[in-house]
């Protein structure tokens, strides 16, 4: 994407570091259902209230992963075209 920081990204729980792009939020939620899934001390309805307080945000995430890659690609044309 454009406008990303120069600044290392801080480290996160479980040593991650931070979410800087979509697609790390993509990863980091991929990662949580998965642990939510495998959470046993979990009553089924509590992981499913989790998944699907979370799937819209998945959802989100994939469409602007998508977006971003998108405007990536329309940018790598137009730089080498003084546009």
């Amino acid at each position: 994407m454009t406008s990303q920081s120069s600044s290392p990204p801080a480290q996160g729980l479980h040593g991650r570091t931070g979410v800087r792009t979509a697609a790390d939020l993509l990863q980091l939620l991929e990662d949580e259902i998965n642990a939510v899934r495998a959470d046993r001390s979990l009553r089924p309805l509590e992981r499913a209230r989790v998944i699907a307080a979370l799937s819209p945000l998945v959802l989100r995430a994939i469409e602007t992963s998508n977006l971003e890659a998108r405007l990536d690609a329309v940018e790598a044309v137009l730089k080498p075209r003084g546009l």
